[in-house]
């Protein structure tokens, strides 16, 4: 949908739902965007949909919106994707993992990104057959706040028989109180 197409969405849905479906910082932004793109001003409008961009954020609770296998992880959207998720036992196993939600703390110069990991590897069924707890520890400082943040999570794959396995990851926020899980399903083989 082009932009003239999404305004006229917009539009549709405000004259359909009234003006309480827009109320608050998010629908505030949204309008504003919309009127300072109309105007021209593009900065002004992408500043004005980071505003609603940043109330989601602050509000959703610490997730994730996309976790793989790959190979060779250098950066946001930077990655191979691997070619399948079966692993030999000692293989390093390397999680792309892209979070939303967390919280920024203060840091000299910046804002800190802190964010800890447990994993668990569970056979089908939710049965534990090996954790370990803060395994993974990530941190960075930036000027900004970064919203496209990725982490690279390596583990050596245990010497498990050969099967399934889901690798059950636990997520903590170190600079609030925020929490939250995915899971990578794998299959251990000779």
């Amino acid at each position: 949908m082009g932009r003239g197409g999404a305004a006229a969405l917009v539009a549709a849905l405000y004259i359909m739902w009234g003006q309480t479906a827009w109320a608050g910082p998010i629908g505030e932004a949204a309008a504003e965007a919309e009127r300072l793109s109309g105007a021209g001003r593009p900065v002004e409008a992408l500043a004005a949909l980071d505003r609603a961009a940043e109330a989601i954020w602050q509000a959703s609770p610490l997730t994730v919106r996309k976790a793989l296998f790959v190979t060779e992880p250098s950066g946001f959207g930077l990655y191979r994707p691997k070619e399948s998720s079966l692993f030999r036992p000692g293989e390093t196993a390397t999680a792309y993992v892209e979070p939303i939600g967390f919280a920024y703390g203060e840091a000299a110069g910046g804002y800190a990104i802190a964010l800890g990991a447990d994993l668990a590897i569970e056979v089908p069924g939710g049965q534990v057959v090996g954790e370990a707890d803060d395994l993974f520890d990530v941190r960075i400082v930036s000027h900004e706040r970064n919203r496209e943040f990725n982490m690279a999570l390596s583990f050596a794959v245990p010497d498990l028989k050969p099967g399934a396995y889901v690798g059950v990851f636990t997520l903590r926020d170190r600079n609030s109180d925020k929490t939250g899980r995915f899971e990578l399903p794998f299959t251990v083989g000779n």
